[in-house]
């Protein structure tokens, strides 16, 4: 019978290795944890250690570090200057919530409402440095050097002053508790489904800091 050489499997290739680096790799503009605190930047690496890239965003983690050190001390002057003045402060007892699925005209809505006399609502700059925007109120037009005047999602316009959502004041004070995080740990998004339910699932102590965060 006839005969021949077999042929060889040929042996698999070895995968290549792609040195990988995100967008705009020394970018820390639109940074939604720049007005952190220490302490919260702190427990924040603290609980996400294991989900956090080192070596891909050391950038960012740099950077994030010195304006909590930063944030941390317009914060005591806040608390300082301004603390008895806030506790005073009465609350509106009928706050209106504007709750809907993103990219459904929410955003619009609010620019919308914060044009009636009848209303008053947070600014970026509030809300973006939520411990010490009243001592650092007076450098606020300089949020131009670590914010762009357009929303990266869908260039809409975006300033100091312009209406922004408490949320982001939440997540920075809370240290991690809320649906902003899925933003910065996006692998993680899972974990932090239970805050869009009102944190119905949560452990007992988030929802008591959370309601310390929003107010009495």
């Amino acid at each position: 019978r006839a005969c021949g050489t077999r042929e060889m499997a040929p042996s698999p290739r070895e995968p290549d290795i792609i040195d990988h680096r995100p967008r705009d790799f020394w970018s820390v503009k639109n940074h939604p944890l720049s007005g952190i605190t220490a302490v919260q930047w702190a427990r924040l690496c603290w609980r996400h250690f294991r989900d956090i890239d080192v070596c891909t965003y050391w950038p960012r983690l740099v950077f994030l570090t010195i304006m909590s050190l930063l944030n941390t001390c317009g914060a005591l002057v806040d608390t300082l200057v301004y603390g008895a003045a806030v506790r005073k402060q009465p609350l509106n007892d009928e706050p209106v919530f504007i709750i809907g699925h993103p990219r459904t005209g929410t955003t619009h809505l609010h620019n919308l409402l914060s044009k009636d006399d009848r209303f008053v609502c947070a600014t970026t700059f509030s809300v973006g440095f939520p411990s010490s925007c009243l001592c650092l109120r007076a450098i606020a037009p300089l949020m131009g050097l670590i914010m762009d005047n357009k929303r990266p999602m869908d260039d809409m316009a975006l300033g100091w002053d312009t209406p922004q959502e408490d949320e982001l004041a939440v997540n920075m004070m809370s240290g991690g508790v809320s649906p902003y995080m899925p933003l910065l740990l996006p692998r993680k998004e899972k974990s932090f489904r239970k805050y869009y339910r009102f944190l119905t699932g949560a452990v007992p102590a988030e929802p008591k800091k959370k309601r310390r965060e929003y107010g009495p």
